[in-house]
């Protein structure tokens, strides 16, 4: 039997990263993990790379990743997780499979969550124009 590791966003992201984007995966990582769950990801998932790289003579290859602080800790972690999954998926690399002893810290995606996300994000852009636009009308007067 294949040994399993116990890290909820791993489970999380492997199991959707085939079906969305990271585009798409990143605000539910962002907003539904806490840090410490998401820093404890990156680091067993980079070590986890880092031992299959050099497993398959590949181990210069993969650059390193900076320790994150600041105020987009978590959005950077989030971008660091997603990067080390486009490592594995474009490598091909075998790592541990994780698993979730409790899937009330898994999100659960369907269509319609999809949809939320991708009307959420066209929302923010729409905002974000509006905002400039009120910013130039007010400027101009």
């Amino acid at each position: 039997m294949e040994s399993c590791e116990i890290c909820k966003p791993h489970c999380f992201i492997s199991n959707n990263f085939a079906k969305l984007t990271a585009a798409d995966l990143k605000p539910t990582l962002v907003n539904f993990y806490h840090k410490e769950e998401l820093c404890y990801a990156k680091e067993t998932l980079l070590k986890a790379v880092s031992k299959a790289m050099d497993e398959c003579g590949r181990g210069s290859d993969l650059r390193r990743m900076p320790k994150r602080t600041g105020d987009n800790k978590i959005k950077n972690t989030v971008d660091d997780l997603l990067k080390l999954f486009t490592i594995i998926d474009a490598q091909n690399l075998s790592t541990r499979k994780c698993v979730a002893a409790d899937l009330s810290r898994v999100p659960f995606l369907n269509a319609d969550s999809i949809n939320m996300v991708s009307m959420a994000r066209k929302m923010e852009s729409l905002e974000s124009r509006m905002a400039k636009m009120e910013e130039a009308f007010v400027s101009t007067k």
